[in-house]
């Protein structure tokens, strides 16, 4: 399995093979499924907050950003007491998920904050884009 990383400061790629540097088969594992997390919660968050906003999905998606979180912060406190493989890679990928972990439950704060703002009622959905006859009518004549 190989992972790029692209530093500020070079414009080439350097590629890491996680198994040249004794990188253990749950790191392996771990990191193999937080980027299969990831993809999955830019598909659902894109899908609920540009398309489907109604009160029910967005609590879906508030209660799914705090349990990804939650298991980011385990995978942090696993990986930096973990003594197989290297220990370096076990540090950086503890460091990763403590970040995605800040990152996750201030994205949680903020969407519980604003949520009325991005919730929309589902009547609401139903008639995007469509005129309604009421407002055709208002005058009682025709124009």
């Amino acid at each position: 399995m190989r992972i790029a990383f692209t530093p500020l400061t070079s414009h080439h790629n350097t590629v890491t093979n996680l198994q040249n540097t004794e990188a253990s088969m749950a790191l392996i594992a771990a990191a193999i499924w937080t980027a299969i997390i990831q993809f999955g919660m830019i598909i659902v968050g894109t899908f609920i907050l540009k398309r489907f906003s109604t009160s029910f999905s967005v609590g879906f998606l508030l209660g799914l950003v705090l349990i990804v979180a939650q298991q980011y912060l385990l995978l942090a406190v696993t990986f930096w007491h973990n003594k197989y493989g290297s220990s370096h890679t076990n540090i950086a990928f503890a460091n990763l998920a403590f970040g995605l972990f800040v990152l996750y439950t201030v994205f949680a704060a903020i969407l519980g904050q604003f949520r009325e703002s991005i919730m929309v009622a589902a009547v609401d959905v139903k008639a995007f884009g469509k005129k309604s006859s009421v407002s055709e009518n208002v005058g009682g004549g025709q124009v």
